[in-house]
């Protein structure tokens, strides 16, 4: 199982709740942020899990275009032995079936990429072991 984060916001202590509240996004709704509230950037976080031992291979990225997602591709085949056979899940971002994404899978047959059905994250067990992993 594979993902990504996007947009992981880092917030300052006491700041725990405002993601929630700050992501209400309906017709008419103008954001609003507390005076002292400070922004310290965000990231995408790359994460693939071997369900078989729980190992995690990860990597992060400021920004999350088909290149970012081909070099984290990249260094899960350098760090896996190359007689598996990988079938790695995503889910149905536009990045994940680049032209240039489907060419570089095309010229590594030992990595197979499905993806989840669309509104469904919680099929994906990264997703699953993001959300209950502490935030910094």
């Amino acid at each position: 199982m594979l993902d990504f984060l996007r947009g992981g916001r880092f917030l300052g202590p006491g700041f725990d709740h405002l993601p929630r509240l700050l992501q209400r996004r309906h017709a008419g709704y103008i954001r609003t942020r507390p005076h002292d509230y400070v922004r310290h950037g965000t990231t995408t976080l790359f994460a693939a899990l071997d369900t078989l031992d729980g190992r995690v291979i990860a990597r992060t990225e400021t920004r999350h275009p088909h290149v970012e997602w081909l070099r984290f591709l990249r260094q899960i085949e350098a760090e896996t032995p190359p007689e598996l056979t990988l079938h790695l899940i995503a889910d149905n971002d536009a990045t994940h079936k680049h032209p240039a994404v489907k060419a570089w899978l095309a010229r590594h047959p030992r990595i197979h990429q499905h993806f989840t059905p669309t509104s469904s994250s919680w099929l994906n067990l990264v997703e699953r072991f993001s959300a209950t992993s502490p935030r910094g």
